[in-house]
């Protein structure tokens, strides 16, 4: 098994989501695979040891084993039963390989090629209305000249490099006196076993069994779907020539909207309103993803209080394969207050509104006036208010940070 920390060697941190570890797996073999690498020994290794990484993380019955005991508990579900082999047979079963007479792997039915996964980023817009783009992928195919065979008479023959185990033993000096000994995918057949003479390899693939090949796919964004949502094509992934091809995942990345803000099935907005429209109602509108044109407005007699939300039934997202199915809309109020009130405007407002009464000046009254004081110092000025031991410490002005704003 791989000597140093499954999520180091893949780069990502423990946390990481399964769509992570999957990126990062195929951005590492896009660099250290044996067609882009050659035959490379580092990169050999390297690619031997991120594929065991990957195979354990993206498994979650091995990742919790993995994450809860560390690579002893795997040895114990089976990944260090092969003896001298180190446990990977799984591995390299999944890379394309196989042990030949040496035992095989333990998966059940035909391997299956990698998967491509694309990060699809679209508006709330789209997911509120729905629509279709065309995305091109390219992927690995089948050879067509030589149906995945690799040689031109559709003939192969026990690869010489690894004698058909398709794993090959390589030595490595990594210190002073100090040799690590390890398994490889055998660069001659990929790790199949099986071998195409160089006199009789396809001359389109050049005996590597597969090409690229551009896909072009009706991606369609339904109405209602959520952010992380998983689009699957089944089968036109990457390739695997001794089973089945993997699957093309688009997954759908929403962006943020500068109206709307959404969780779940219902949407909110914020709408910020003179204080007099608070008290006397208001009538504004909304423009609508879709384009309708929503006059929303008070009931007679409703006054509006700060952080006030209000509720507009059926005009939330879409329920996801429930189109004619919507949440709701929520609108928050921000109240805006007057900075100051003329002597007339207060007097109006005095006859209108019910007002405490002003308490009237007395002989032996201290009269002080009050001024502004900036809130966004509060909490500051709250945890340093026990921060002093004498009066010395309080300056001139009380407490620690707390000072009126002059007018």
């Amino acid at each position: 098994m791989a000597d140093g920390d499954y999520y180091s060697i893949l780069g990502v941190g423990r946390n990481a989501t399964d769509a992570e570890i999957k990126k990062a797996y195929r951005k590492l073999a896009a660099k250290y695979h044996p067609d882009k690498a050659g035959d490379d020994p580092e990169a050999m290794a390297k690619f031997k040891e991120m594929s065991e990484a990957y195979q354990v993380l993206s498994d979650g019955q091995k990742k919790d084993i993995y994450d809860k005991y560390g690579k002893e508990g795997l040895k114990n579900d089976g990944m260090g039963g092969m003896g001298g082999f180190g446990g990977m047979a799984d591995l390299f079963d999944m890379m394309g390989g196989g042990f030949g007479g040496m035992g095989g792997g333990r998966r059940a039915g035909p391997r299956k090629g990698e998967d491509i996964v694309h990060r699809l980023a679209v508006t709330l817009d789209d997911l509120y209305k729905g629509r279709s783009s065309k995305m091109a992928v390219t992927r690995d195919i089948l050879c067509p000249d030589c149906h995945g065979s690799g040689s031109l008479s559709g003939k192969s023959v026990t690869c010489s490099d690894c004698h058909g185990r398709g794993v090959k033993i390589v030595h490595r000096q990594i210190g002073p006196g100090m040799i690590q000994q390890m398994q490889q995918q055998c660069s001659n057949c990929n790790g199949t076993g099986q071998a195409v003479p160089a006199s009789d390899r396809c001359k389109k693939c050049k005996g590597h069994r597969t090409v690229k090949d551009k896909k072009v796919l009706d991606v369609t964004i339904e109405k209602g779907m959520s952010n992380g949502k998983k689009i699957v094509f089944p089968g036109e992934g990457q390739a695997e020539p001794e089973g089945e091809p993997g699957d093309i995942v688009f997954v759908v990345a929403e962006k943020e909207h500068p109206t709307f803000k959404r969780q779940g099935q219902h949407l909110f907005i914020e709408k910020t309103i003179p204080l007099g429209s608070a008290l006397t109602g208001v009538s504004f509108h909304i423009t609508h993803m879709d384009g309708r044109k929503l006059l929303v407005q008070t009931h007679p007699g409703q006054i509006i209080t700060p952080e006030m939300v209000l509720c507009v039934d059926g005009e939330g997202m879409p329920v996801y394969r429930r189109p004619f199915e919507k949440g709701n809309l929520f609108i928050k109020f921000d109240v805006q207050f007057p900075n100051r009130l003329d002597a007339t405007q207060t007097g109006l407002l005095k006859k209108l509104l019910p007002c405490s009464p002003m308490e009237t000046e007395k002989a032996d009254d201290e009269t002080i006036t009050m001024t502004p004081f900036d809130q966004s110092k509060l909490r500051e000025t709250m945890a340093g208010g026990n921060a002093y031991d004498s009066d010395e410490d309080m300056g001139h002005g009380g407490a620690p940070g707390m000072q009126c704003q002059s007018q």
